[in-house]
């Protein structure tokens, strides 16, 4: 999660577990419990494992994300607007309190307009880096690029999905 000022400035920003990487550590770390798809529930209280994960994983992940977005909200002199983005935002989205849009796409708009700065600043550069280099590179030293659970970079909108590392960004001017 992130803060921009209304200029567009970052100010910061939040960093917490996605939702796939909490499902995977349940499978992973927790006595006997299976891999569960990521879905909506039927209800809040379960009657049955798979449920109850998908409840717990589902509805308390919307409950951090409302928890976090509130108290940025809280800290902030100017009025913002949360946009969630990544593969899962939908899920999300319509279980949350604070979220008013999604855009699965965002973080590859964002990397767009990067890209723009990148290539202006090549021209002041004998050894230019190859453009998608410099994306990267700018994305990752700004924490706009999440890693992957392994450590490496992630690539693509695809790969955003499949690292359940979720993006929030919060937009100043609503």
């Amino acid at each position: 999660m992130g803060r921009r000022q209304p200029k567009g400035e970052y100010l910061g920003g939040v960093i917490a577990p996605g939702i796939q990487i909490s499902s995977e550590a349940l499978y992973e770390h927790a006595a006997k419990l299976p891999r569960v798809e990521l879905a909506r529930p039927g209800k809040v209280v379960a009657r049955n494992t798979i449920a109850s994960m998908q409840a717990g994983l589902v509805y308390g992940y919307a409950g951090m994300v409302d928890a976090l977005v509130e108290r940025i909200r809280a800290e902030s002199d100017f009025p913002l607007r949360c946009i969630a983005t990544g593969g899962l935002a939908p899920l999300i989205a319509t279980e949350t309190k604070t979220i008013e849009a999604t855009d699965e796409l965002l973080t590859l708009k964002g990397l767009k307009i990067l890209s723009r700065g990148t290539r202006h600043e090549r021209r002041d550069h004998a050894h230019p880096a190859r453009p998608e280099h410099a994306v990267t590179r700018r994305a990752e030293g700004a924490r706009a690029g999440a890693s992957t659970d392994d450590g490496g970079p992630r690539h693509g909108a695809a790969a955003a999905r499949r690292s359940g590392v979720g993006a929030l960004s919060a937009l100043a001017r609503r």
